[in-house]
């Protein structure tokens, strides 16, 4: 809490000084003056976070996830009532919105401290100021994952301020973030969610206490000469003593961080570029198209991405447990049991996409753009399934570092993702259907290639199915 509450106050001007900075960016003045005050406005739910990450961290760590669920659910129900009142009742406008903002953060965050506080005894034993030793080394384990998930997910704000100076702005940058767009959501916790990732790596050591486990080396490859001097008894480094040795371990540490930071991000772009070249294919077509395909992605993929992202979550914990631990082998137990349950995952998803069309009525979309959309959804749960597929293989060779090949499969993919659309649409005119057996195609090419690559080079995580994925579940 205190570190996300210092790094909230470092971000303090940004929101401070949001127009100028959308004006420098190049938007229009009346839309960059309404965004800035909105950011002014929605600083009191940026100050919640502080609290809410780390609160669902600890309750996460405790396997307390329907607390969280639940404490979620009403927010999520307060926000859509607040929503209406302030907007629709009272008229507030963007106003309103920024203000349901902070109300739903800070219920959120005090619901969830209030739980810790009061059912975890174990856990909190109340406040204290151990909490502030060593936490620059807390802070140096953090940052690696800010850094990473800043370079997944910040280009999506690359991508509305480019399209911001197209011509009919207003539609195409409606398009991209119609319904709050879920990765716009992320690039705004980026730098929140990296700091406390770290949460996920505390571990018990010997049955008993608990603490946080950091690499046994500070190298990747194996250094010799000047740079073993810098490594002490505990394995850890020594304290710096001039600005030479402090610029060896910078370098050390920038070489450790891109080498593995760097293909997981260009895959992440990769994965995002599919969806922006689809979009762009289809704008092309008509603004209905455009708006299809937004829609799709946007509202209908969200509401099931959301929820794969959990999925997701408890599979890098798990998989990061075992590797720590050298029970390699387990990484290929754990990812089967990640199919199974994502495979039934996915059926529990199906109605949203089956009923992709009477939703989106009910959310007031108008019927002749829902009807298409439904369409493209119904088309598109092909591609729905390779998930199950692709989520679990890249998660097990991610684990063991092998990023590499997961960045070239992705940019393999992405290459094919393009030709098959300017196939269908541009040559077979095929319109949106093309675009959904596309997804169906890529999405399938990169599940299969994944998993090849696990079962043929990857023996010591994989030693093929077993029953022992079913245990546990």
């Amino acid at each position: 809490m205190v570190i996300l509450l210092f790094s909230t106050l470092l971000r303090l001007p940004i929101y401070i000084f949001a127009t100028p900075l959308l004006n420098l960016l190049g938007l229009e003045h009346e839309l960059a003056v309404l965004a800035g005050k909105f950011a002014l406005l929605s600083i009191p739910e940026l100050f919640s976070l502080a609290v809410t990450v780390p609160a669902s961290k600890f309750l996460q760590s405790q396997s307390k996830v329907g607390a969280l669920a639940c404490i979620g659910f009403v927010v999520l129900l307060l926000h859509a009532f607040f929503l209406w009142l302030f907007i629709y009742v009272f008229n507030l406008d963007i106003n309103g919105g920024a203000l349901v903002y902070n109300i739903t953060g800070w219920a959120n965050a005090i619901a969830q401290f209030v739980y810790v506080i009061v059912w975890c005894k174990d856990g909190w034993t109340g406040w204290s100021l151990s909490a502030l030793n060593e936490i620059w080394a807390f802070v140096r384990l953090s940052i690696a994952s800010a850094v990473i998930l800043c370079l997944e997910t910040w280009y999506m704000m690359s991508i509305i301020v480019l399209t911001g100076h197209l011509k009919d702005a207003v539609i195409v940058v409606g398009s991209l973030l119609i319904c709050k767009d879920l990765q716009r959501a992320v690039a705004d916790l980026a730098w929140l969610l990296g700091i406390t990732m770290v949460l996920n790596s505390v571990q018990p050591q010997n049955g008993e206490n608990c603490n946080v486990r950091v690499m046994e080396t500070p190298f990747l490859h194996d250094f010799s000469g000047d740079h073993l001097q810098l490594i002490g008894p505990d394995d850890d480094y020594l304290p710096v003593k001039g600005l030479k040795e402090w610029w060896v371990v910078f370098w050390i540490e920038t070489v450790k961080l891109w080498e593995i930071g760097g293909p997981i991000s260009f895959n992440v772009l990769c994965q995002y570029g599919t969806y922006s070249i689809t979009v762009a294919f289809c704008g092309h077509l008509s603004v209905v198209e455009l708006f299809v395909i937004s829609v799709a992605q946007n509202v209908i993929g969200t509401l099931s991405f959301g929820f794969m992202l959990g999925m997701r979550c408890a599979l890098e914990t798990l998989c990061g447990q075992a590797f720590r631990a050298w029970q390699i082998h387990m990484l290929g137990i754990y990812t089967q049991r990640s199919m199974v349950i994502l495979l039934f995952s996915k059926f529990l998803l199906l109605p949203i996409y089956i009923f992709a069309t009477p939703l989106l009525k009910f959310l007031g979309q108008e019927h002749e753009m829902v009807v298409l959309a439904g369409k493209f959804a119904m088309l598109s749960i092909p591609e729905l399934y390779s998930l199950a597929v692709t989520i679990p293989t890249s998660k097990i060779l991610q684990a063991q570092s092998k990023v590499g090949v997961v960045a070239w499969i992705g940019f393999v993919d992405l290459l094919l993702h393009a030709l098959l659309l300017w196939l269908f649409i541009h040559v077979f005119n095929l319109s949106t259907d093309g675009a959904a057996l596309t997804f169906n195609i890529t999405g399938w090419v990169d599940a299969i290639a994944q998993f090849v690559y696990v079962v043929v080079w990857c023996k010591d995580g994989w030693t093929g199915w077993s029953l022992s994925a079913l245990n546990e579940i």
